[in-house]
């Protein structure tokens, strides 16, 4: 039992335990412009409802517009507003900008929190336009305010006050100080609270100091990525977004709290977890990392393609085994050439520079011992632009190439040996199949056939130079039984499909009659075939990534789910978490396969496999990571079907 003790920075003593009272402050941070109307609301609130509290509102004065422009007027007015309304509302608005002129006693001026960072020179690289990552910021700037003050940091426009008011927040000194937000087992810096010089707060600023020195010291995309909200690539995953969850969001939070060793990413210990009675989320938060508008404007979208061409020669080039002095220069070389232009640049721009910067000696060595290197970029560079601009004089719409895109964005982790299988055989739905086995047959073939029922468009009437292939039987299949199915001289597909999939195997002699007899009788909740098609028609999905469709849908729900298994800590983690999935509205979304095919041979979905996968190689890394680890001896479940009384299987059986 506490004691009942109400002065701030008390200490209680137990035997194992030292307890003290965070400060009775309340910090939300506001960089980039004026506080807007809801964040306002909500603070006022926060006080309103914790009265004892002291509230503070952060802002850094440089990022604010200076001059006689319209805009600078207009934001200088709703600074002033900004004023009034933390007067009248008892909150107090601190600036952090050393340069300050501002003589308003309003205003408490407090550049020693500027000062003092650690990672004052990334802070100020995130406010730069154009593309600052105010999120970021905000992220650097929280943990040095709490170092500095204590207290609780708030996110002003997505954490609101919780039915009971704040209280006494005691935070144990053996646990470093701290207490986190926990919801639905992931962790957020959106709510921490913290006593001055806390051992967690400062670990977590060293850990944020750490990833940024990493990531200007890493690979130039990630940089990029990391800086341009538009930047996107086969082997960049979700750019800035996942960037900076990783490096100053919440998976560095995760980072150190294991690095403290005060819990796991997939929840923090007990001992330091905020009461959820205290604060409120909304169902989605705002992303300030996060354009909407990526996927909607076609220049952007044209940027991102040629960049997914650019890393393509790019890992050529890195994984290249060629170890001549000569020949691993040429290729610095070479991929300096690449990376020197921005994507707005046509590729046929890079090619020119490349040809003024080669000699004829140097193109035939890079072509010689690099596989031809230099001529496959030359064709590549003037394919990419007529495809683009194919696309503009066509009109295909923006989104549609973004979700193309997404298809074969597939992040892996890259090593010599999975590069050197990948080139050899690439997985299909890969970025690296679709531009070495798809894209060169041209944009009729790629638009027109064979993903114009995926892009949702009509065929659009050109020339097209390419024959369809031949789909046989396909347009009888029926999802009602029938007693006279056709008798069919040849399998549908020319497939091997594994025992986990439908039971059917190669040396089956019996393969080809097994897979003519096939009717299908099914109910997927979301998807429905109508007859006369081969493929699976989508219907209603409500969760919350309803803003997307068919495949770009299925990707978004496998990053979601590949979040939360990346946060497993242990194989109990990591199954209670493939048990969560399994019932969500979302496994059965990627469970539907878009071709009647795949049902009548039991296929899985791409999705189902990538999933799997994504499992299989996160049980492996935590394993190894803590091979004695109790937690870690139990047998990983499998996403298996379930029985036949479940209303949402497919029942495939054989017909008379």
């Amino acid at each position: 039992m506490y004691l009942n003790i109400k002065l701030e920075g008390i200490s209680m003593e137990s035997k194992d335990e030292k307890m003290i009272l965070a400060p009775k402050k309340l910090h939300a941070i506001w960089v980039g412009g004026i506080l807007r109307h809801a964040g306002k609301e909500n603070l006022a609130d926060w006080k309103r409802k914790n009265p004892d509290y002291e509230m503070n509102l952060w802002i850094d004065s440089s990022t604010y517009k200076n001059g006689n422009s319209k805009e600078a007027l207009e934001q200088q007015k709703e600074y002033e507003e900004l004023k009034k309304w933390a007067n009248l509302n008892h909150v107090i608005i601190n600036d952090i900008n050393p340069d300050s002129k501002e003589s308003d006693p309003a205003i408490n001026k407090r550049p020693d929190i500027k000062n003092k960072m650690i990672s004052k020179q990334f802070y100020s690289d995130e406010l730069k336009e154009p593309g600052a990552n105010y999120a970021a910021a905000a992220d650097i700037l929280r943990v040095d305010i709490l170092q500095s003050e204590g207290g609780a940091y708030i996110d002003a426009e997505d954490v609101f006050p919780g039915d009971e008011p704040l209280g006494d927040l005691i935070t144990n000194t053996n646990l470093g100080g701290v207490l986190v937000k926990q919801q639905r087992n992931l962790l957020n810096n959106d709510f921490i609270v913290s006593i001055p010089n806390g051992s967690f707060i400062s670990t977590f600023r060293d850990v944020i100091h750490t990833n940024y020195t990493k990531l200007y010291n890493g690979p130039k995309r990630d940089l990029d990525a990391h800086r341009d909200q538009d930047y996107e690539s086969f082997r960049v995953e979700r750019g800035r977004q996942q960037s900076t969850m990783m490096i100053s969001g919440p998976g560095a939070l995760s980072d150190s709290l294991r690095a403290a060793k005060l819990g796991n990413i997939m929840g923090a210990n007990q001992a330091i977890k905020i009461d959820t009675n205290k604060f409120k989320t909304p169902p989605k938060q705002a992303l300030s990392w996060y354009d909407p508008n990526v996927g909607t404007k076609f220049d952007r979208v044209e940027n991102n393609f040629r960049n997914n061409v650019k890393e393509y020669f790019h890992l050529i080039a890195d994984y290249s085994q060629n170890t001549e002095p000569e020949i691993k220069t040429l290729l610095t070389q070479f991929k300096n050439q690449l990376d020197s232009f921005p994507p707005s640049v046509p590729l046929t721009e890079v090619l020119k520079s490349m040809n003024n910067s080669f000699t004829k000696d140097d193109i035939n060595n890079l072509n010689e011992h690099v596989d031809d290197l230099f001529t496959k970029f030359t064709a590549y560079a003037s394919n990419t632009e007529d495809f683009l601009i194919k696309c503009k004089e066509n009109g295909l719409k923006s989104t549609a190439l973004s979700g193309l895109l997404k298809r074969f964005n597939e992040c892996i982790p890259f090593d010599e040996e999975v590069v050197e299988s990948d080139f050899e055989s690439p997985t299909e739905g890969s970025f690296i199949h679709f531009i070495t086995q798809i894209f060169p047959k041209g944009y009729d073939f790629i638009i027109n056939f064979e993903y114009a029922s995926y892009l949702n468009i009509s065929s659009l009437n050109n020339d097209n130079n390419f024959e369809k292939p031949e789909i046989k039987n396909l347009q009888n299949i029926s999802a009602v039984p029938s007693d006279n199915t056709p008798e069919q001289p040849e399998p549908i597909v020319e497939q091997t499909v594994n025992k986990d999939h439908g039971g059917l195997t190669s040396d089956e002699s019996s393969q080809s009659q097994a897979v003519k007899l096939f009717t299908v009788h099914m109910d997927y909740p979301y998807g429905k075939h109508e007859p006369g098609r081969s493929h699976m028609q989508p219907v209603s999905y409500d969760g919350e990534l309803s803003e997307y469709t068919g495949d770009v849908l299925k990707r978004e729900i496998l990053l979601k789910f590949k979040d939360r298994i990346e946060q497993c800590a242990s194989i109990t983690d990591l199954n209670r978490e493939i048990k969560d999935i399994m019932s969500s509205q979302e496994f059965q979304v990627i469970k539907t396969p878009q071709r009647m095919a795949s049902i009548i041979l039991g296929l899985k979905t791409s999705a189902m496999e990538s999933l799997e996968h994504m499992v299989s190689e996160a049980s492996t890394k935590i394993i190894k990571s803590n091979p004695d680890n109790p937690d870690n001896k139990t047998e990983l479940i499998k996403f298996e079907e379930k029985d036949e009384t479940n209303e949402h299987q497919s029942n495939i059986t054989p017909g008379r």
